[in-house]
């Protein structure tokens, strides 16, 4: 599928739990936070409610700057059905993400050597 020219690339720099790396194609970081904080939440551990992790652009010619965001799920308590192109689709969690700064970010290490901003 080819890029739209406004699509931007982000990967996981570092995350609280040592998970790294992996590709997200979003116009906006904070949309590739969130589709990145949906796949550290799978691979976490069961029963972790929050993430911390660092998220660097990698798109050609930019500045490479690194964003950290705070990811947060939240597990329902009866499952949410809606319908979508007429088929019904349960939705078991929600998950949320919001900008924090460098300094509230307390153990994340980065795990490469990219140059931050």
């Amino acid at each position: 599928m080819p890029k739209k020219s406004a699509e931007r690339t982000f990967t996981v720099q570092g995350s609280d739990f040592g998970v790294d790396g992996g590709n997200y194609h979003s116009a906006s970081p904070s949309a590739a936070a969130k589709k990145a904080a949906r796949i550290l939440f799978r691979k976490a551990k069961k029963g972790v409610k929050s993430v911390k992790f660092i998220l660097r652009e990698t798109t050609r010619n930019s500045d490479k700057k690194s964003y950290f965001y705070e990811g947060f799920v939240h597990e329902f308590d009866s499952p949410k059905v809606i319908q979508r192109n007429g088929i019904d689709i349960t939705i078991h969690r929600e998950i949320k993400v919001k900008t924090c700064k460098e300094s509230q970010m307390g153990t994340v290490a980065r795990t490469s050597t990219a140059p931050s901003s």
